[in-house]
């Protein structure tokens, strides 16, 4: 990971800067309305609505993967389904369960009530990343000579936006792509013959790679998967992919980059299958990818509301 430009520091300090700059102006027109009272200081009630794209939506959006209930299908019990949902849900929290063909209102918890989303917390996470590393901080990913012959270290940097093609310059996810990286790899190994194994250095990340809060539920679906600093696409299959996720992000990516590597390098050389983790010694480095800025994947987590990226 490269360290945050002096520029990143300027930019961080001051916007905050700014932002007291900002609330001293605020309590300071509050402190001076008795002493110049005025049209000055007279301003129009604010009049806020909601975005188009906050509005709840005029029809339920089509199911993929499942069978559509024949409009003759008995409609749940109100009591019935509040039983359940009462008994899984807790603490503070707003819901509202609706009938796909009617409409009519099945349960309701607080359904009416404006709350703030759980995932709010991301706003946290990511002033405090952005004050920790700066915007401009980037991870790299890199290869190198592994302590046998023929052998390569894959050593993971904490990129996650890594792609699984060629490095993209305009993307953030698959700026930095695996395919690329196996390329430069290849041609940094120069003309060799026989056999290349491949070793996974994936120790950055220490303690459990999941939080033990997370529902078994949340894991199968794909809502978060374990954090390894390594994964491509976001531990995803493909950018923009949904549905469950691998649950060894980091095994995922270097399996594929095994591949690419097998790919690039020429006739004579064979990459054993398989792959076992290990610590990078002091080999010379290969090869390396850089990943987008922090700001931009900052930008992403919060834009998809990614779990996996905010926790990585």
């Amino acid at each position: 990971m490269t360290k945050p430009t002096t520029r990143a520091h300027s930019a961080v300090t001051w916007g905050l800067v700014s932002l007291a700059l900002a609330v001293v102006a605020v309590l300071g027109g509050a402190a001076l309305a008795p002493v110049f009272p005025g049209p000055l200081l007279k301003h129009p009630a604010p009049s806020p609505s909601a975005p188009a794209w906050l509005e709840p939506p005029s029809s339920a959006a089509p199911l993929k993967g499942a069978t559509p209930l024949a409009d003759s299908a008995p409609m749940p019990a109100a009591a019935a389904l509040a039983g359940e949902l009462d008994a899984k849900l807790g603490g503070g929290f707003g819901a509202a369960v609706l009938d796909g063909s009617t409409g009519q209102t099945l349960y309701s918890h607080a359904g009416t009530q404006a709350v703030a989303p759980a995932s709010n917390l991301k706003l946290l996470t990511a002033a405090a990343v952005l004050t920790t590393l700066g915007p401009d901080a980037t991870f790299r990913t890199r290869t190198v000579r592994g302590s046998a012959p023929g052998s390569v270290v894959l050593v993971a940097g904490g990129d996650v936006f890594l792609g699984n093609g060629e490095s993209s310059p305009e993307a953030v996810v698959g700026r930095a792509g695996i395919v690329t990286l196996a390329r430069q790899t290849a041609a940094a190994l120069g003309p060799i013959q026989g056999q290349v194994t491949v070793q996974l250095d994936d120790t950055l990340f220490t303690g459990p790679s999941l939080n033990p809060a997370w529902a078994s539920e949340d894991v199968t679906v794909g809502e978060i998967a374990p954090i390894d600093p390594i994964a491509l696409n976001v531990a995803r299959s493909q950018p923009g992919g949904t549905g469950p996720r691998p649950l060894d992000p980091a095994m995922a990516a270097a399996s594929a980059f095994r591949d690419a590597l097998a790919g690039a390098l020429g006739p004579g050389v064979t990459v054993v299958d398989g792959m076992a983790r290990g610590v990078a010694g002091g080999g010379a480095e290969l090869a390396s990818v850089t990943s987008a800025a922090v700001s931009d994947q900052i930008d992403y987590t919060l834009r998809e509301s990614d779990n996996y990226a905010a926790e990585a």
